[in-house]
């Protein structure tokens, strides 16, 4: 086989190969091929796509040294080798150029070569013909790739384009880094590799670039009648008008026109029970709660009857919204269930959508809590649509992480990977507990998918982010999905430093409720752990003190009582409590039958007995 007739990717369009994307982008084709490719690629979105992002990747590349461009071919795995470049190279220097040196022996050898192929013209019959330059210089790249698969000890594959393409790009920069070195006038090519288990996209890192924000037409009109509250001064008023026309015209939204009427006709005496009531209402709605739940129900509650003893039902519902989304976090399924309904039915009956998409947010959670996950999907992809058209990005950033997380949930970890991914771009930083949501769920998805390296970093990224943050909730839970993946590999130390800290960031935790829900999730972790170590009684101890909290928290889950009570049989077998295990073997499989039943899933990593899914060393 010639080494340009290789397999295409999987991926890929099949009337186009990817490396004659390069040779395009890179100037190396002829006219003929060049007007081929530009009519293709206007009917194909593929390779439309392709394209696209092979100039992205190009566009703008800092020139590197060449400390850092042989550190490339070395860490070409590690997404995150910047971050530690400086770190890693004065240890490794010296064995990298004098891999180099070896690369560089060899392609002399296949320089001179390939310098006495004769020059042929392309045939402009098909664009699939190259060059012989190409063709040498193809054969150059191939030898690269068997070299670089040596000495990483990495196989690689055509998993996916898109990894195809970051590879070729890679693999380009340290072409150029030969050829500089060895004064060659060559052109210079890229080819695809054989075979890979790298992942197939790279940690993104938050862009300085604005992006987007939810400075929208209803913080606006929020804004414009708080300022008519505290000044009186009817121009706010009708400021606020004039927004609430713009948003009935552009998404056929009668929330704002409906509540501006109600503040034209409010009298005086009632402005400054409002502005209160509004400006806190306005200041919880923008807040991501991450404790103290209780206590912020007590407040909407309070809120929603202020609103209500002033005939303000729109804003009334606004903090009801609240109070269901808190029912739901509190694990009161049914409160929420009763107020998602009713404010559903209130905000379809008087065409208040940007009512209606909060409450459907909500009552995807409520449902994907419940295991429907297929109805859960459909609203979550529902918020998704209306929220990016009403610029509501905090709504669809919270919807694509409830879905990233169905898709775990389900052991569909590349599209939970995926999307995970392509969300994160939407962060101009990392300071923000939605996208440490999107780390944590990258982190399990790529360990689930064998990254380890990289969901190593996912989650520590996760971690850094949510100390920033000081939140004391989401730093305790990416400790234990840490500590989680590194006991998986048999790193039993490792891991129980970071159950140590996952335990003491849980004691911060204010509320109490979510407090003892959290040191659920370490401790049923730290189980697995003790019994993966063969610490059987330590493990015993763990996991009855995880049904300790199911049982007092009234958490009605059936899969997890399975699962622990399976683990403790397994324990109870290795002490040789044969007659007591026996006992876990019958609850283990009575809660199974009723968890698959009621459609309770979970991640085969995520589960608390112990199971083959995830890689351990021997």
């Amino acid at each position: 086989m010639k080494p340009n007739e290789r397999e295409l990717p999987e991926n890929s369009c099949t009337k186009l190969p990817v490396k004659l994307l390069i040779f395009y982008a890179n100037g190396k084709l002829n006219k003929h091929q060049e007007h081929l490719i530009d009519a293709h690629c206007g009917e194909c979105d593929k390779c439309r796509n392709a394209l696209a992002y092979i100039y992205e990747i190009i566009k703008g590349k800092e020139t590197l040294s060449l400390d850092q461009q042989t550190l490339l071919l070395k860490y070409l795995h590690d997404p995150i080798y910047k971050n530690n470049i400086e770190k890693i190279k004065k240890s490794i220097k010296k064995e990298i150029l004098s891999e180099i040196k070896l690369l560089l022996a060899d392609n002399n050898q296949f320089t001179d070569e390939n310098s006495k192929d004769p020059t042929r013209k392309a045939d402009n019959n098909t664009i699939y013909n190259l060059t012989d330059e190409n063709k040498s210089n193809t054969r150059f790249s191939d030898f690269i790739t068997k070299n670089l698969r040596n000495f990483t000890s990495v196989n690689f594959s055509y998993s996916s384009l898109i990894f195809i393409l970051s590879i070729i790009v890679f693999f380009s920069l340290s072409i150029f880094t030969y050829l500089a070195l060895t004064k060659s006038t060559q052109k210079k090519s890229i080819s695809s590799s054989t075979s890979s288990n790298f992942p197939k996209t790279i940690i993104p890192t938050p862009t300085k670039q604005e992006k987007k924000a939810d400075n929208n037409l209803y913080q606006q009109l929020d804004s414009s009648i708080e300022q008519y509250l505290e000044s009186k001064n009817l121009d706010y008023l009708k400021q606020a008008e004039n927004i609430a026309k713009d948003i009935q015209d552009k998404y056929k939204d009668n929330y704002g026109t409906d509540l501006v009427s109600y503040y034209r006709t409010v009298p005086l005496s009632s402005l400054e029970q409002l502005l209160i009531a509004h400006k806190s209402l306005s200041k919880i709605f923008d807040q991501i709660l991450t404790d103290n739940y209780q206590q912020h129900l007590k407040t909407t509650q309070k809120l929603e009857k202020d609103f209500l003893s002033l005939g303000n039902m729109i804003e009334a519902y606004k903090a009801k919204f609240l109070s269901g989304k808190l029912y739901e976090q509190l694990y009161n399924h049914k409160e929420s269930e009763l107020i998602t309904e009713e404010g559903l039915k209130f905000s379809i009956d008087n065409k208040y959508l940007f009512l209606k998409v909060n409450f459907l947010l909500w009552k995807a959670k409520r449902l994907s809590q419940i295991s429907d996950f297929i109805t859960a999907e459909e609203i979550f992809l529902e918020v998704i649509e209306i929220s990016n058209k009403l610029n509501l990005y905090k709504n669809s950033n919270s919807a694509a992480s409830s879905l990233a997380m169905i898709y775990y949930r389900n052991d569909e970890n590349e599209k939970a990977f995926n999307l995970c991914k392509k969300s994160l771009e939407n962060f101009s930083d990392y300071n923000n507990t939605q996208a440490i949501s999107f780390l944590q769920v990258a982190g399990l998805s790529a360990f689930s998918l064998h990254y380890n390296d990289i969901a190593v970093s996912y989650l520590k990224k996760s971690i850094t982010y949510s100390e920033i943050l000081n939140a004391p909730a989401v730093t305790a839970r990416s400790y234990a999905f840490l500590a989680l993946i590194i006991s998986e590999q048999n790193q039993f130390d490792q891991a129980n430093d970071y159950f140590l800290l996952a335990e003491k960031q849980q004691q911060n935790i204010s509320d109490d409720i979510f407090r003892q829900e959290t040191l659920g999730i370490i401790i049923g972790y730290q189980a697995k752990a003790n019994l993966l170590k063969k610490d059987y009684n330590k493990a015993l101890e763990l996991y009855q003190s995880k049904l300790n909290i199911i049982e007092k928290l009234h958490l009605n889950n059936n899969l997890e009582i399975s699962q622990i009570n399976e683990a403790m049989a397994m324990a109870l077998l290795a002490l040789g409590q044969k007659e007591k295990a026996q006992e876990h073997i019958a609850t283990a499989r009575r809660y199974h039958n009723i968890a698959r039943v009621k459609k309770e899933t979970n991640n085969c990593l995520l589960s608390l007995a112990p199971s083959n899914c995830s890689p351990r060393p021997n």
